[in-house]
């Protein structure tokens, strides 16, 4: 048996046991099909990589078209699909040749495909070409079939979330190709001015792509002071969602203001919400080091900086120095306040700092204190118990 026939006979096996098409009468319908298919596509795709590498597939071996036409059919998606999940580098960058290669308009139908992993992988690829699928997916959402329409429109917006799709719609406003141009600026039209706010707050764009992008929204300073107080330096002690603090930043990037303050309200209202994925504790971390270059930043929002950077890094495998770092400039900031200002001391919340400093200052001293160190904290505690 070949290696093709191989794979298509594990294909088979897999895909019996997935969920099969349905008609449905509406939207609704659909999905909650998708619901009941969502846990099997998150194992079959964790699993076919590895599969591969257990059965020794020579994947490189592996035609994405048809030899004779250059067709891509149901088998192409398929192969497709999983090099480009592969764990060989050289087999990957091949996939993405051919994904590069590809027409969007070539994958579309089989979105429709009866067979479950055809229509899988045909929505992986369409995700993974961004920007240039968009006007193949518009074209086939007017088809009439409510799986293609469905699985459309959530292609769609997996695109137009993903920062750096956006990234490529700001460099492409400034391509030489008009054509390019005009695509770029019909996507960002598309876009409410909130909407790009925020995924400028998450693309971190370029100063140059920020001034590209400001010229799409045709604001003023003095308007996007008044949409998103650009302008306002009183950012902590108001009630601020994360949302409203990432338009400010860009607005404040945008009007040549400090950001330091909103940096680093940003990263501490992100490590308050658990910074749950790698790029949120990444981009967290880069708020509040901004926030802490700041010579501007009061002495309690450094303080409380450095509490929010402390929790950030001391659970990391490896930044166990960096926690430290952070703990003791929390420490000297903190014994710094209580030296010169006991009305500021006294609006730092007492229970919660005691908390913190016994759980870095305990008898485990997980971040490896110093004597001196520990000295400084055991002070601060003190003066704690004080107020």
């Amino acid at each position: 048996m070949s290696d093709i026939e191989q794979r298509d006979e594990i294909d088979q096996n897999s895909a019996s046991q997935a969920p099969e098409r349905k008609s449905f009468v509406s939207l609704e319908d659909m999905q909650s099909h998708t619901n009941s298919t969502r846990d099997f596509r998150n194992t079959s795709l964790a699993q076919e990589s590895s599969r591969d590498r257990n059965l020794g597939l020579p994947t490189l071996e592996i035609n994405h078209t048809n030899n004779n036409n250059n067709e891509f059919n149901a088998q192409s998606a398929t192969h497709l699909a999983r090099d480009l999940r592969s764990g060989n580098e050289q087999t990957r960058t091949r996939a993405n040749q051919t994904l590069n290669d590809t027409n969007p308009a070539q994958v579309t139908p089989h979105l429709g495909s009866e067979n479950h992993a055809t229509r899988e992988s045909a929505s992986l690829i369409l995700e993974r070409m961004g920007n240039r699928a968009l006007p193949a997916l518009e074209d086939a959402m007017r088809s009439g079939d409510l799986e293609v329409e469905r699985r459309g429109q959530q292609i769609t917006q997996r695109i137009n979330e993903n920062p750096a799709n956006f990234r490529q719609s700001i460099d492409d406003l400034r391509s030489p190709d008009r054509a390019t141009r005009q695509a770029a600026q019909a996507r960002l039209s598309g876009m409410s001015v909130d909407q790009r706010m925020d995924m400028a707050s998450r693309a971190d764009l370029s100063d140059n792509q920020l001034a590209n992008l400001r010229q799409t929204l045709g604001l003023s300073n003095e308007q996007l002071d008044k949409l998103y107080g650009s302008g306002d330096k009183k950012v902590f002690g108001r009630e601020q969602n994360l949302e409203a603090l990432n338009r400010r930043y860009v607005a404040q990037r945008m009007t040549g203001q400090s950001t330091g303050e909103t940096a680093a309200a940003i990263g501490m209202e992100m490590v308050e919400q658990n910074a749950n994925t790698p790029a949120d504790r990444q981009r967290a971390e880069r708020m509040l080091q901004e926030g802490l270059r700041d010579q501007n930043l009061p002495g309690l929002q450094r303080m409380r900086a450095n509490e929010s950077l402390t929790n950030l890094l001391a659970p990391q495998a490896g930044r166990t120095q960096d926690a430290r770092t952070a703990f003791n400039n929390m420490m000297k900031e903190m014994e710094r306040i209580g030296q010169g200002n006991l009305a500021s001391f006294q609006l730092i919340p007492t229970d919660r700092h005691t908390e913190f400093i016994d759980r870095f200052n305990g008898a485990a001293n997980p971040l490896g204190l110093s004597e001196e160190d520990r000295q400084r904290a055991n002070r601060n505690r003190q003066m704690l118990g004080e107020i």
